[in-house]
């Protein structure tokens, strides 16, 4: 269950909250059927053991991730950039 949503009235699914702020796409997903399965199938997985490190995943397909501070630095840069853009 989502964090948050406390139950499901029977008839109308209506949720009822202990927080205010929940958003609508939390929501829709914590009431998707579909979602609820693929999100516990991978909880079964990682329960037992099907899991594999970045580090693996990086030598499998011969890459590597960016780093957070520089992930930050691209968009910092793409979003001056498209500012600087628009104004001209």
């Amino acid at each position: 269950m989502a964090p948050g949503l406390v139950g499901l009235e029977n008839s109308n699914m209506s949720p009822e909250f202990t927080r205010k702020n929940v958003d609508r796409k939390s929501l829709a997903l914590s009431t998707n059927p579909q979602f609820l399965r693929i999100i516990e199938n991978a909880r079964k997985e990682v329960r037992a053991g099907k899991v594999i490190s970045l580090e693996a995943l990086e030598k499998k397909f011969g890459v590597t991730a960016p780093d957070k501070k520089t992930e930050r630095m691209r968009k910092a840069r793409r979003s001056t950039h498209s500012a600087a853009s628009n104004r001209g």
